[in-house]
């Protein structure tokens, strides 16, 4: 009966010890929170005052900076992005596309006069 008390025992303080140990471990660390890059782009149009889309939501009107995200290294991240002058009067407009492994430019101008007298609604592209 003694040998069955001690045997008991020590289970006991075998799994009390497990407990311990486990709650004894401390918290777990905290996620390092991950680091987003962004790029903004000074968007000029001639004529000025174009509507500007970037993926097609409204950003603003022209002169405008657009802000695209970025690697670290400045290249656009996920999908093309693509940025579109349109002017209101006659909605002829023009667009580019930034492709992955192309560096994000600082500026970038957009003429939509050789389009003017074009068919509206008509898209050109680079």
């Amino acid at each position: 009966m003694e040998a069955l008390s001690r045997a008991c025992a020590r289970a006991g303080a075998a799994v009390v010890a497990a407990a311990v140990v486990g709650c004894a471990t401390g918290p777990e660390p905290e996620p390092v929170p991950e680091v987003e890059y962004f790029r903004d782009v000074l968007v000029q149009t001639i004529p000025r005052g174009a509507y500007i889309e970037r993926n097609n939501e409204y950003v603003g009107v022209a002169p405008i900076a657009v802000r695209v995200r970025t690697s670290e290294e400045g290249l656009p991240v996920g999908p093309s992005v693509v940025i579109r002058a349109t002017d209101t009067p006659t909605g002829a407009h023009v667009w580019r596309r930034l492709q992955r492994g192309e560096p994000v430019p600082e500026r970038m101008l957009l003429d939509i006069r050789p389009w003017l007298e074009a068919r509206p609604g008509l898209s050109f592209g680079p």
